[in-house]
């Protein structure tokens, strides 16, 4: 077997179970040159069964530039993308809304607002760290992993509705007569000011003694 130059690069050793990576903490220590940035998957140490690859061997390389360690044909890398969209209502007050129509609508929002992101809140609290989970598994054990986080997450969406009641048990309901009444309370106030003054103009003046 030629030795490490210019020319063979590669060590072939016999499968022997003392090789066995295992599952506990390992090192692995090697000099490595690269003449060229970039390109495929450049292997620096691998470990598989005596009769060739198959799913499971262990691979460390570079793929491109970054500096890889994974498990052939169960996934090196795993990206899980989870879109989440929040539509709120879009609307700004009048500056001529009265203080407390304002205050109910300011309340409602945020009430609103809290509950959406509860919905939100789980999302994370499902799928944070679902890559991880699948990294290193078998394409069929992956799959099955992001099924059942996504069947966890509608579990949980649904117990928190009931809880909440969608969200009415914890304000998500609006005042929409305040206006009216606040309305009223102040036409009130205009005609007892009016009536005020009206019997304010009605008391004759009384001359004063010469």
């Amino acid at each position: 077997m030629p030795g490490l130059d210019e020319i063979c690069q590669l060590v072939s050793v016999a499968n022997s179970s003392t090789l066995n990576l295992g599952s506990s903490n390992f090192t692995v220590m090697m000099w490595v040159k690269r003449n060229a940035l970039g390109g495929g998957q450049r292997h620096l140490f691998s470990k598989c069964v005596a009769t060739g690859w198959e799913s499971g061997c262990k691979e460390f390389y570079f793929a491109g530039d970054t500096l890889t360690f994974g498990s052939y044909l169960t996934g090196d890398t795993v990206s899980v993308n989870v879109d989440i969209s929040l539509e709120m209502p879009s609307w700004t007050p009048p500056s001529t809304m009265l203080p407390k129509a304002r205050a109910e609508w300011t309340r409602w929002f945020a009430a609103l607002a809290a509950h959406e992101q509860g919905h939100i809140k789980l999302v994370h609290d499902v799928h944070d760290g679902i890559s991880k989970k699948i990294l290193g598994k078998a394409p069929k054990a992956g799959e099955t992993l992001f099924n059942t986080a996504k069947a966890s997450l509608a579990t949980k969406s649904t117990t928190y509705d009931t809880t909440t009641d969608h969200g009415l048990k914890t304000g998500t309901v609006l005042n929409v007569g305040i206006e009216q009444q606040e309305l009223d309370e102040e036409k009130k106030k205009q005609e007892e000011a009016a009536k005020a003054k009206s019997r304010t103009s009605a008391v004759p003046d009384v001359p004063e003694d010469e």
